[in-house]
């Protein structure tokens, strides 16, 4: 528990955590609020994907945060005081994951929660229809992601890299596999198991690509990118020395 603390400590002790924390929250709440100010109607109908239209900046934030956060604890030599203090090296990275993952969750309740709030006041009627699976989805998915880029730091150490390259797959790589797929069938082994547009097909509860898994299989295949990534920063954090 000491080292649970002391990463909350940190967490609400820095600057940076209160930037990401208002960048988060207003990634959600923003746009809703917008789509109320530029509504045409008095009342308007809108779904839940509506509401989280801006997820995707949600997610890239959050595992920016975490990549960054995890990165410069590891530039200045916190992990190697961690070590010094702690039984096991390991101690210090799940707690970072854990607290990562707790205040990527509660920020996400908040902008969820602000945005059910300031809806009706601009006019917007909220169709519930399908909430529960998108809910789940999203309170499960982006809290892991940040957990994953915890792991990615962990293994990786540079900050660019740990912040560019979930980035740079996310919108570069992972779409041109998942289009190639489309065209090329030897393709589509490797497709499907690309973790964000499976993410997407979760969320939005249908597939943007037939080959794509779903429901649970689709759960599997992102439970086993989260095993992998934070199982490799588990590893090097134990055997790599300290600088």
């Amino acid at each position: 528990m000491n080292v649970v603390r002391s990463e909350i400590a940190k967490l609400t002790s820095l600057r940076s955590t209160w930037v990401y924390a208002i960048l988060l929250v207003g990634s959600i709440a923003g746009p809703v609020v917008l789509m109320g100010l530029f509504a045409s109607d008095s009342t308007t109908d809108f779904h839940w994907n509506d509401l989280l239209i801006a997820g995707d900046l949600f997610q890239m934030l959050a595992i920016i945060y975490a990549a960054a956060s995890t990165s410069r604890d590891l530039a200045h030599g916190m992990h190697g005081q961690a070590f010094l203090t702690q039984p096991q090296r390991w101690n210090w990275l799940a707690a970072k994951m854990l607290v990562t993952g707790v205040f990527v969750l509660v920020l996400l309740a908040v902008s969820i929660g602000i945005s059910l709030v300031v809806a009706p006041v601009f006019g917007l009627h909220l169709d519930s229809s399908g909430a529960t699976s998108i809910l789940w989805a999203v309170l499960i998915g982006y809290p892991l992601y940040a957990v994953a880029a915890v792991g990615l730091a962990a293994l990786v150490r540079s900050q660019i890299a740990a912040v560019g390259l979930p980035i740079v797959w996310m919108l570069i790589v992972e779409q041109l596999l998942a289009s190639a797929a489309m065209i090329y069938e030897f393709l589509r082994p490797v497709a499907q198991l690309l973790p964000n547009t499976t993410f997407g097909s979760l969320t939005t509860g249908f597939a943007f690509y037939d080959y794509i898994h779903t429901g649970w299989a689709g759960a599997a295949v992102l439970i086993g990118w989260l095993v992998v990534l934070c199982g490799l920063g588990f590893l090097a954090n134990q055997k790599r020395d300290v600088k």
